[in-house]
């Protein structure tokens, strides 16, 4: 059985805009250092853009990007955050 949690937060910004920070599910997978489980991570970020896009909310274009990462803090966990907001 794979355990691998997305954190989730919905919260409101310092200028009252909705915004959603999501784990990036490539970059948690990508810590099991296994290809399956990685291109599946990958398949899931496509399907949450996808979700996203089909709400109206931007991503970010790097989201997409194959084996993209980005960190939102130093900390050494596998987890990346994506940050989207409504317009």
């Amino acid at each position: 059985m794979l355990y691998a949690p997305l954190r989730t937060l919905i919260y409101i910004d310092s200028e009252d805009r909705p915004r959603l920070a999501v784990d990036q599910p490539s970059t948690v997978c990508a810590s099991f250092a296994d290809p399956v489980i990685t291109e599946l991570g990958r398949d899931l970020d496509r399907q949450l853009a996808e979700l996203l896009d089909a709400l109206g909310v931007d991503a970010g274009p790097w989201m997409l990007q194959r084996g993209g990462r980005r960190r939102t803090s130093s900390s050494s966990s596998p987890s990346a955050s994506i940050s989207a907001s409504t317009p």
